[in-house]
């Protein structure tokens, strides 16, 4: 991210700089976020760096790290510095609109602001919002000593919502283009290995996979599968052929579409086909999360990070995008995110996603209200869970909520009155519903 540069009296005609950096773990989305800054003069003379990380998104690997290095300067003109200038100006212009969290209070004044990060250990948070009317009310960003600097620009890892804001509205894009027919394109005719596969692909679509109902599993128990050693097989395989052997080693138990079993490794797998699906559209050069940057992240403004995510080992690590986690965004880029979908996936007056497969992940389509999850009342359709609230839990009425889910306790929630709730975490803590419950008593009522 953008750092910033200064001078105090007192350091000799030196000026300071400083600037944000993460560390993310190879192969995995795991994010630490630190600092570093230096001093430096017109003469080219630098200090050491020093740097420091004691913040991170990561259930698992927790830890401060600081230190200093040496550095040399060379001070030069940059013969595309104008348009870095131009492009990040830009960018500046196109954040979405924030403001404190606890501004939301003089808009809606009987808001608890305590439900946001009730039951969410407030070590583990890393940020939080909630977007209500074209605002991002946005948490600081605590680290574990003292407020991060660069708030605005501290990188949130995906985890399992790229699932839903890349598999799953890259799906619904590729519809969007190339017609109705995109989610009933079978997998077998675009990934052929799967035919040495012991499951069977015969009559598995694109959207029976996004669903991660394949009827190709281990166990039907929550998360056995997904917790197992074919799934860590799948995930420390670096190449695609070894992620692509994992990913088609389970056996068949059930036809397509019939039973849900969470599997990272399905989210691969309808991942390449539909990359390969774009490739017959639009040559060997077609990559399925550039489609998704060029088509729909940068036309919604989100920053230049979220242009990346982790793929196979190929090509010094450009090979193919996993799909089902990887990518990093800043608290902007998840309202705007949001409100795209909020909005009917459409976005400066341009249909952007099909807005019927779009319908059937926001709990729209009253045919298609997703399968039924493990863990019962949850529902998932197109890479999107949901969640129906109704008299027995305290309302007056119906109604489903979708929403996004990340490894160790990251939730993007988007309820039918508007509102979206967002929060980045690291104990393996979900706990959002109090919020619902805030938003239709003292922001719009869900129920009318």
């Amino acid at each position: 991210g953008p750092g910033r540069v200064w001078q105090e009296e007192a350091d000799n005609g030196y000026s300071r700089a400083s600037f944000p950096f993460a560390l993310a773990q190879k192969n995995a989305n795991c994010t630490h976020n630190g600092t570093m800054s230096f001093l430096f003069n017109d003469a080219g003379d630098v200090s050491k760096v020093w740097y420091q990380i004691t913040q991170e998104t990561c259930l698992y690997f927790k830890g401060d790290f600081w230190g200093q290095t040496a550095a040399a300067y060379e001070a030069e003109l940059l013969p595309d510095g104008d348009q870095i200038k131009a492009d990040f100006a830009a960018e500046l212009a196109a954040r979405f609109p924030a403001q404190p969290i606890e501004s939301l209070t003089d808009v809606y004044p009987d808001f608890n602001l305590a439900a946001l990060t009730d039951g969410i250990s407030p070590e583990a948070m890393t940020a939080y919002g909630l977007v209500v009317d074209g605002v991002n009310y946005v948490s600081g960003c605590q680290t574990r000593y003292g407020a991060y600097p660069y708030c605005e620009w501290l990188r949130l890892p995906s985890y399992s919502t790229a699932k839903s804001l890349f598999a799953g509205m890259a799906l619904m894009r590729l519809a969007q283009k190339y017609g109705d027919d995109a989610p009933n394109l079978l997998i077998r005719d675009y990934l052929p290995e799967t035919a040495d596969s012991p499951g069977n692909w015969e009559n598995v679509t694109f959207k029976n996979t996004l669903d991660l109902a394949t009827g190709n599993y281990g166990s039907l128990l929550y998360m056995e599968d997904e917790d197992g050693p074919t799934m860590t097989k799948f995930l420390r395989a670096e190449t695609y052929a070894d992620k692509l052997d994992a990913a088609l080693s389970w056996p068949n138990q059930a036809e397509p579409g019939e039973k849900w079993v969470y599997h990272t490794s399905d989210t691969f797998l309808v991942t390449q086909a539909m990359q390969n699906y774009l490739q017959t559209q639009e040559g060997e050069g077609a990559d399925i999360f550039q489609m998704m940057v060029d088509e729909v992240y940068a036309p919604i403004g989100l920053g230049p990070g979220a242009f990346t995510t982790l793929r196979t080992a190929e090509d010094n690590w450009q090979g193919r995008p996993l799909g089902g986690l990887g990518l990093w965004l800043i608290p902007g880029d998840v309202a705007k995110i949001a409100t795209l979908l909020q909005n009917g996936g459409a976005a400066n007056g341009e249909q952007l996603l099909h807005p019927g497969l779009l319908a059937k992940a926001m709990q729209q389509d009253p045919d298609d209200p997703g399968l039924t999850t493990a863990s019962q009342p949850f529902k998932y359709n197109m890479g999107f869970w949901a969640y129906k609230f109704g008299r027995r839990t305290g309302y007056p009425c119906e109604f489903s909520t979708p929403f996004m889910s990340g490894f160790g306790g990251i939730t993007i929630v988007m309820m039918p009155n508007d509102v979206t709730f967002y929060y980045f975490s690291d104990n393996n803590e979900y706990d959002w519903f109090d919020v619902v419950k805030e938003a239709h008593k003292n922001i719009r009522p869900l129920c009318e």
